[in-house]
């Protein structure tokens, strides 16, 4: 957030030090140390934020404030030179990754282990494809959250369906939802019986008629 308070003070900065020297490497004089203190720390901020939205271990409120931002976000990464023109000493910095659950993108192998997977994702700068496919795993969660909290609300309350601890979760997970990991949570309540047929139930829950006959099948 501080970053894109000031992204273009930002982006100056990074790109005209990364024209004259290595941001790569600490430097040797000691007149340059605190300027490559805060480039550096805002480098390495920048790169774990790629490399959690590449590896899904990012939090959907995190996500969603990259989406609103996604121009900014971009040129901060161009200008600390980790885009895909980076150089790859320039990239070496993402290295510094924690192991965590992954999402897999397509044409990743899944048959790799969790830290080999993980180093892979360390060094591919995040792309604009990328971004679009995590943002689509967030909505595709939250309309399935939105439609199941209409169904249990509409269609299972009244007649007092048992749905265990169900309600509890949903209300749960739109709670904690700013603070939930992507990779963790993309996938919630898709093993429900009833999730093949909830697309549909919720299409037709402003339909007094369809409500009508729902109530008398269930009663």
């Amino acid at each position: 957030a501080d970053l894109l308070k000031c992204r273009r003070t930002w982006v100056t900065m990074l790109e005209t030090y990364r024209k004259k020297h290595d941001i790569t490497q600490p430097p040797t004089d000691p007149g340059r140390a605190l300027t490559f203190h805060y480039l550096s720390n805002a480098r390495s901020v920048l790169a774990k934020l790629s490399h959690d939205i590449i590896s899904g271990t990012c939090t959907l409120g995190t996500l969603q404030l990259v989406l609103n931002n996604e121009e900014a976000i971009f040129n901060l990464m161009e200008g600390a030179g980790l885009d895909q023109s980076a150089s790859s000493s320039e990239k070496g910095i993402m290295s510094l990754i924690k192991k965590g659950k992954r999402v897999l993108l397509p044409g990743d192998k899944a048959d790799q282990t969790q830290g080999e997977e993980v180093e892979s994702v360390a060094h591919r700068p995040l792309t604009k494809q990328v971004l679009v496919e995590r943002g689509a795993q967030m909505t595709a969660l939250e309309n399935r959250i939105t439609q199941l909290q209409s169904i249990v609300n509409i269609f299972c309350s009244p007649l007092r369906v048992e749905l265990g601890t169900l309600p509890a979760q949903l209300v749960e997970v739109r709670s904690n939802w700013e603070t939930l990991v992507l990779g963790e949570v993309c996938d919630l309540f898709v093993t429900l019986p009833i999730i093949p047929h909830v697309p549909w139930l919720y299409e037709h829950r402003g339909s007094e008629l369809f409500l009508s006959k729902w109530k008398q099948v269930g009663l």
